[in-house]
């Protein structure tokens, strides 16, 4: 009897280590399965983790290119393009200045560089330049001037500066690398009806008390009246005088109590007229700048007082 029993059992026996050995094969491909959804999971993280590094860093550049929050980029690059050291700073108000990557591969932010800083790979642009020795045929001192391919490249001459606690807020223009000038503007006076030209030219003796000397020693000597200087002394404001040969129609251009009006009065003619003068100097001005080489930031403020 016990022997029917266990020749019954053979074949439920047999049909559940089948059903186990299918459910261990189905464990088994499950779980291959799952490790490759965790290798695709773990690949998508490592992407993905790159991909914010680079959009993040592509952010603080271009958020240092606008000017924003005062980031900086640290401009020191190898041959490969590659900066390391204090590379991934914030171009932002946030108060953690470094990006780095902890342990577990996530973009995090510190304070300090003692963590382990994201290479921040970047376009290195080099300016080119152009090295002349003459210009229109006319000999100068050997100056190199930047090259631009279009002309919408050509950035605006003057800016607006809100100043700082070195100099103060006005236009101003970079004449050349370290070299800015405050622009002036000075009131014109018609040199056609105005020939006194007072305060047009600096004085020879500098200082109106020794101009006032040295004019009373002249009257004492001849016997007569002491006369009036009518040239530029020290701290006094320059006076620009206008001319035909600057502004053949309307001479007085640049008067400020007649500035609006005038503005529609002059024409193209006259403006390039004023320029063929006022670039010129400009470019000798830049020529000058190049030859002097400056090494520290010098800032021209006020050139229209005397001094």
């Amino acid at each position: 009897m016990q022997a029917i029993i266990m020749e019954n059992r053979k074949p439920i026996l047999d049909a559940l280590n089948a059903i186990l050995a299918a459910g261990r094969l189905s464990i088994n491909q499950h779980t291959k399965e799952v490790d490759n959804i965790g290798d695709v999971l773990n690949k998508f993280h490592q992407e993905l983790t790159d991909i914010v590094v680079l959009l993040g860093n592509q952010k603080y550049q271009l958020a240092l290119k606008r000017g924003v929050g005062g980031g900086i980029l640290d401009n020191r690059a190898g041959d490969s393009g590659i900066v390391t050291g204090s590379t991934a700073h914030l171009a932002t108000d946030n108060p953690f200045k470094f990006v780095y990557k902890n342990p577990l591969g996530i973009l995090s932010y510190g304070e300090t560089k003692d963590n382990k800083e994201i290479p921040v790979r970047r376009e290195r642009k080099i300016k080119k330049t152009i090295r002349k020795e003459s210009i229109y045929g006319v000999p100068i001192p050997s100056t190199n001037f930047p090259i631009v391919e279009k002309l919408k490249d050509i950035p605006t001459a003057i800016s607006w500066f809100n100043g700082d606690q070195h100099n103060g807020a006005g236009l101003y223009i970079c004449i050349v690398p370290n070299f800015y000038v405050k622009v002036p503007f000075p009131n014109t006076t018609d040199g056609t009806k105005d020939y006194s030209r007072i305060k047009s030219i600096k004085c020879k003796n500098t200082i109106e008390s020794n101009c006032l000397r040295y004019r009373r020693e002249i009257a004492s000597k001849h016997n007569t009246t002491i006369r009036e200087c009518t040239y530029a002394h020290d701290g006094d404001v320059y006076t620009k005088i206008g001319t035909n040969h600057r502004c053949q129609i309307l001479t007085r251009f640049g008067a400020h109590e007649t500035l609006l009006s005038d503005m529609e009065t002059v024409c193209e003619k006259d403006i390039q007229t004023m320029l063929m003068y006022a670039l010129s100097d400009l470019l000798l001005a830049y020529i000058w700048g190049k030859t002097n080489k400056f090494t520290e930031q010098t800032v021209f403020e006020n050139i229209e007082i005397c001094t």
